[in-house]
């Protein structure tokens, strides 16, 4: 369930707690104001430092951190590890400038759940910030696509078939369905109809060379397991 859940049927929601690692005070601050402004989220640290950053996640054990890579010359990806071992409850959201094809997956594999880009539009941020709080994978698009598309060249067999062929949007929808998305949620999320998603699915099916939707739900989740195994 969701951390912005209250446990009390009669109670507002309690908001998701967040804790903001940037470097850079105007962005901090832009972003410690933006997100406090937004329902459903408190922000209850504010800090631009590794130690910083560890003593406030380690007081707060927040639902989520967001996550800068550059912090004065520190180690962004051993300050994940870090953070995710010490406090492995807690969603870990990078928010970046570093060139998304070669930090992304190395993000996902130290410990983060989410990657986006700062020149992303606000709207996509807040998307991923919720999608990590329901324990789900966020990469935009384009990570998707190459880190994907990597994980396939890598493979020594199992590999599957045609997935060469497949357009953006359909991998788009193969990383829903393997975080268990149901098509109506998918349509929603996407901007499309669940006719639309329907479509797809069967032509993932057939391009992937699989039998079954039991089959394509298994092969996505395997996928996105993978990516933050």
């Amino acid at each position: 369930m969701p951390p912005t859940l209250s446990s009390s049927p009669n109670s507002p929601p309690s908001p998701a707690r967040l804790v903001i690692v940037e470097d850079q005070p105007v962005i901090r601050e832009a972003l410690a104001q933006w997100l406090n402004n937004a329902p459903g989220f408190a922000v209850v640290a504010s800090v631009g430092d590794a130690k910083g950053a560890r003593e406030s996640v380690g007081r707060e054990k927040p639902d989520v951190v967001l996550l800068d890579l550059m912090l004065g010359g520190n180690d962004g990806l051993g300050l994940i590890a870090e953070l995710s071992e010490a406090v492995p409850k807690t969603k870990i959201l990078v928010l970046s400038m570093m060139n998304e094809a070669v930090y992304a997956e190395r993000a996902m594999r130290a410990g983060a759940i989410g990657y986006v880009m700062k020149s992303a539009e606000s709207a996509e941020v807040m998307n991923a910030l919720r999608c990590v709080l329901e324990g789900r994978v966020y990469l935009s698009p384009k990570i998707f696509v190459g880190m994907f598309r990597g994980l396939l060249q890598r493979s020594t067999k199992g590999s599957l078939p045609g997935a060469e062929g497949l357009s953006d949007r359909e991998l788009q929808i193969f990383q829903l369905i393997g975080a268990d998305l149901p098509n109506r949620e998918i349509a929603r999320q996407l901007g499309i109809s669940v006719k639309t998603v329907e479509t797809h699915r069967e032509n993932l099916k057939n391009k992937l060379g699989l039998q079954d939707g039991a089959g394509l739900k298994n092969a996505a989740s395997f996928f996105v397991n993978s990516l933050v195994a």
